[in-house]
């Protein structure tokens, strides 16, 4: 907000380590880094700015006048630049305006809201996509108290939302939340960033007494359409927005723009839509297919497994890993797969991990999971052998 004021560009990167950040100085750019305080490890290459918000005092009027942006500066197509996750490669920049941004908040606050709730609270950093729309743009847009706090156990949760509170989540935080048994009222929950299980869905439903939302975006192309997954399997698209296919392609068009999906779509004839995957989800092995997606469902469903993925570390998919942290065995682990798929998709290694390296959001960025199946592995060399 106080860069917008400023009419300045914001980048928003990935996450805060010092290899992301020093990676963002380049010659000709001048940056500084603005934080809340956090001790984030910066070299000199970069000036930083340490904001305390305790310092404007409670109730202090920071703008005095309507906020007024010019035309040049909303419009302008990179003022926010935000980046990839990083789940599938390196990652990518992904530039936007607030012309954008605000546009598809507006159309996600018609979908989402209803008029019982007051205020949002998320459990995701707004730095991200789906933070940053969710978190912050949407209730900018719908006039709705955003609370200045980010929970993380699930009795932090618990203690924040009520039934007026919008919560903006992650299945992996809405799984804990269910596997601890903590139950919450909250007006409505939003889920994004990963899929969302039918049954996950329900059981969230149930101990929170409200409907859950899952949203189906991309930093690409920001909010597309929701479901409610408890009930439905199709997306409905925001309004406003349409899918234009293109023999295998398909395209999000809307507010002018064209953008091309990654996920291959079946459209249905009263509007709505099916994910069928993504085509880097694929798995060809021995003339079989599958994908990654669902063979860690698969894991993730097999009882005592607490999480799970299953990927592969070479480009030709000849040989799939998965990661797994449970409290069975992994021969019980495998066995309970063996039941499930064709053996040519039995990830060799399968090894037991204390926790998978996801990032704030969620996700697995593909370099941390490769440096944990190398952990994984130096861990068995030394004798550490599984059950």
């Amino acid at each position: 907000m106080a860069a917008m004021l400023r009419g300045q560009q914001m980048i928003l990167p990935c996450d805060e380590s010092p290899e992301v950040l020093e990676a963002l100085v380049q010659p000709g750019r001048t940056l500084c880094l603005v934080s809340d305080g956090a001790d984030l490890a910066v070299s000199g290459n970069l000036p930083h700015l340490v904001f305390d918000s305790d310092e404007l005092g409670v109730g202090e009027d920071v703008v005095g006048a309507p906020l007024v942006l010019d035309e040049g500066y909303w419009t302008r197509p990179d003022a926010v630049v935000l980046f990839t996750s990083g789940s599938t490669g390196a990652p990518r920049p992904q530039p936007k305006s607030l012309q954008q941004l605000f546009l598809r908040a507006q159309q996600t606050a018609t979908a989402v809201l209803n008029a019982d709730l007051e205020r949002v609270v998320a459990t995701v950093p707004l730095q991200h996509m789906y933070g940053l729309e969710n978190g912050l743009l949407l209730p900018l847009v719908a006039g709705l108290c955003a609370v200045d706090y980010r929970p993380f156990y699930p009795a932090d949760i618990a203690a924040v939302v009520t039934s007026r509170t919008l919560l903006v989540s992650t299945p992996d935080h809405l799984r804990y939340c269910v596997q601890s048994n903590q139950e919450f009222v909250a007006g409505r929950v939003l889920s994004a960033t990963a899929p969302l299980s039918q049954e996950l869905a329900a059981a969230l439903e149930a101990s929170c007494s409200c409907s859950l939302i899952e949203i189906y975006g991309s930093t690409e192309n920001g909010v597309m359409a929701t479901r409610k997954t408890a009930s439905e399997a199709a997306w409905t698209l925001l309004q406003g927005l349409g899918l234009q296919r293109e023999g295998e392609r398909c395209w999000l068009v809307g507010g002018g723009q064209k953008q091309l999906l990654s996920d291959r779509i079946e459209c249905l004839n009263d509007g709505r839509f099916l994910l069928q995957g993504r085509d880097q989800d694929l798995v060809k092995i021995s003339g079989k297919r599958h994908s990654f997606s669902a063979l860690t469902r698969l894991v993730q469903s097999i009882e005592g497994v607490e999480d799970a993925v299953v990927f592969t570390e070479n480009d030709d998919y000849s040989r799939l890993c998965a990661l797994v942290v449970s409290s069975v065995s992994v021969e019980q682990v495998r066995a309970g797969l063996r039941r499930k798929v064709d053996p040519v998709f039995l990830p060799r290694p399968l090894l037991r991990v204390e926790r998978l390296p996801r990032n704030k959001v969620g996700k697995l960025p593909r370099s941390a999971l490769l440096a944990a199946l190398a952990d994984a592995r130096k861990v068995l060399r030394r004798g550490h052998k599984e059950e």
